[in-house]
C-alpha cells in the first residue's frame, strides 16, 4: 500500500491517540503511520516489578529498543506495578544473569522518562518496597538519579527509602496515596544530611492521601533533633490537596506548621473522609486562609458515614465562614466549593 501524505497521516493518528487498538491497526496498515503510532503507543508503559524473565514483556521491550533506538524517546510515563505479597522462593531461583534480563535491564534504557508511578496492586493493604527484587530496586534508584523526572506518583507502597527522593531536582508534581516509609529509612539513608547540599526541587503540585508521615519527612520546614529541616520545600507550591481524618489533632497541628511555608498556593483542597463528622479535635488552623495571599480556588469537603447519637460534637463550618469573610479583601479568591455529605 502506498504511503499517505504526511499531513493526512499525522492528523489521522492524532485523532485516534487514545485508542490503543486502533493505533495498532493503523501501524499495520501503512508504513507512513508506523513511527507516529509508536509515539502514542509507547508514551506510557506499565510493567511488573517482578518481571525478571528473559521471556517476559520487559525483555521484549529491551530487544525492541536495541533494534529501533528511536523508540526510547517516546517513553514518557513509566508505571511499575508491585504486588502486595512476597515472591515465592521459586521466583528467585536461577542465576543472576536471568534476573537481570527483565526489568532490571530495561530501566537503564528509559532515561527519557519524565513521569514515574510506583503502584501497589492486590486486594490487601500496602505493598512493600522490599517486594521489588533487589536488582530492580538498584536499577530504579540509578534511573532516578540520572533522569529528569518531574512527576512522581506513589500508590499504596510502604517502606520507601529516603534515597528514592534524594535525586529529584526536577520534581514538580508529587502524589502520595497511602504511602509510607520505615521509621528509620530517611535517617539511615543520610537523606537529611548527605543530600542536603543538592539542588532543592521546586514542587508545584502536591497531593497527600493517608501518607502524612511521609509528607512530613519530605517537607518538614524546621530543624529536628536528628538533623536539619527536610531538603524539599513548599515555597513554590501552587496546588495542595490533603485527604485526611483531621480528628488526629497532632497531625492537624503538623500540617499547620507545613502550611505556614506555602504562601504561594493558588488552589487548596481539604477532604475529610471518615466514619464520623468533624469533632472538637478538628484543627481550625488548617483553615487559616490568611497565610495564602494568592489563593484563587478553595475546595473543602467532609464525607462521613455515621451520625453520632448526640448529633454533631463540633461543626467547623461557622468558624470557617468567619475566617473566609476576614480574608475577602486580602487575596484573589474567586471560587469556593463546600461539600458536606453523609453516606450512611
Amino acid at each position: 500500500m502506498s504511503d499517505f501524505p504526511q499531513q493526512i497521516s499525522e492528523c489521522t493518528v492524532d485523532e485516534t491517540r487514545d485508542d490503543d487498538q486502533f493505533l495498532k491497526a493503523l501501524g499495520l496498515t501503512a508504513r507512513s503511520w508506523v513511527e507516529h503510532t509508536r509515539e502514542y503507543l509507547f508514551q506510557s508503559i506499565s510493567v511488573d516489578a517482578r518481571d525478571t524473565s528473559p521471556d517476559g514483556a520487559c525483555h521484549a521491550l529491551v530487544l525492541l529498543i536495541k533494534k529501533r533506538p528511536s523508540v526510547q524517546f517516546y517513553f514518557g510515563h513509566l508505571i511499575i506495578r508491585v504486588k502486595d505479597t512476597l515472591p515465592s522462593v521459586a521466583h528467585f531461583a536461577g542465576t543472576d544473569v536471568q534476573t537481570t534480563e527483565g526489568l532490571a535491564s530495561l530501566l537503564p534504557l528509559l532515561s527519557f522518562v519524565t513521569t514515574l508511578s510506583i503502584v501497589g496492586t492486590g486486594d490487601g493493604g500496602r505493598s512493600s518496597w522490599t517486594n521489588i527484587p533487589r536488582l530492580v530496586r538498584g536499577s530504579l534508584l540509578h534511573l532516578i538519579s540520572r533522569s529528569k523526572i518531574d512527576s512522581l506518583h506513589i500508590h499504596k507502597i510502604g517502606d520507601i527509602p529516603g534515597a528514592l527522593f534524594a535525586h529529584l531536582p526536577h520534581l514538580q508534581h508529587l502524589r502520595l496515596f497511602s504511602a509510607s516509609s520505615s521509621a528509620t529509612s530517611f535517617h539511615e539513608s543520610g537523606y537529611s544530611t548527605q543530600f542536603h547540599s543538592l539542588p532543592r526541587p521546586s514542587i508545584r503540585t502536591l497531593q497527600v492521601y493517608d501518607s502524612h508521615l511521609l509528607a512530613f519527612a519530605l517537607f518538614w520546614p524546621l530543624p529536628t533533633q536528628t538533623g536539619p529541616r527536610a531538603r524539599h520545600d513548599t515555597h513554590q507550591l501552587l496546588e495542595l490537596e490533603i485527604y485526611i481524618d483531621f480528628d488526629d489533632h497532632n497531625v492537624g497541628r503538623a500540617w499547620s506548621a507545613v502550611l505556614d511555608h506555602c504562601s504561594k498556593i493558588e488552589k487548596y483542597t481539604v477532604v475529610q473522609d471518615c466514619e464520623y463528622p468533624p469533632t472538637r479535635h478538628f484543627p481550625q488552623s488548617v483553615l487559616n486562609l490568611r497565610r495564602f495571599p494568592n489563593l484563587q480556588v478553595l475546595q473543602l469537603s467532609w464525607y462521613y458515614t455515621i451520625i453520632p447519637e448526640g448529633g454533631f460534637n463540633h461543626n467547623p463550618l461557622p468558624g470557617f465562614v468567619t475566617n473566609l469573610a476576614q480574608i475577602a479583601n486580602h487575596n484573589q479568591l474567586r471560587t469556593v466549593e463546600l461539600n458536606v455529605r453523609c453516606e450512611h
